[in-house]
């Protein structure tokens, strides 16, 4: 049988979810792993759109209902800016006549540039 994708490459669908909360919304991406062999099926990922939280407030599961209630029980009481911390060193000077190098910044970001990463295979967490 030919494969569809390279062995090391996961092909995922992503659904996407918003907590409203009162100091702002929270955007939870739940990765559902199609194609491939990641070390979870489902992974929550808390978001701010174009910045994505440490690893720590991830929730993962065999379910898309496991990895949120796994992601939600790892946010709550926190607040936003400390899932989602801005990235103040990595943010373009805006006194600067450089313009900003868009590749660089992607490079940089730990955000939708590098996806595979929270499939990376490894200890499950739980």
């Amino acid at each position: 049988m030919v494969a569809i994708i390279s062995e090391d490459e996961i092909f995922a669908g992503i659904h996407k979810f918003k907590l409203f909360r009162k100091e702002g919304n929270l955007f939870i991406d739940v990765y559902e792993s199609l194609i491939g062999n990641p070390a979870h099926k489902f992974i929550a990922v808390p978001n701010l759109l174009i910045q994505e939280s440490d690893r720590e407030y991830f929730g993962f599961g065999d379910t898309k209902a496991d990895a949120i209630r796994d992601c939600l029980r790892r946010v709550k009481d926190v607040p936003i800016e400390t899932i989602v911390p801005s990235e103040t060193s990595s943010d373009h000077d805006l006194t600067s006549d450089t313009p900003p190098n868009p590749k660089q910044e992607a490079e940089s970001s730990s955000s939708f540039w590098k996806p595979p990463r929270i499939f990376s295979r490894g200890k499950r967490e739980g």
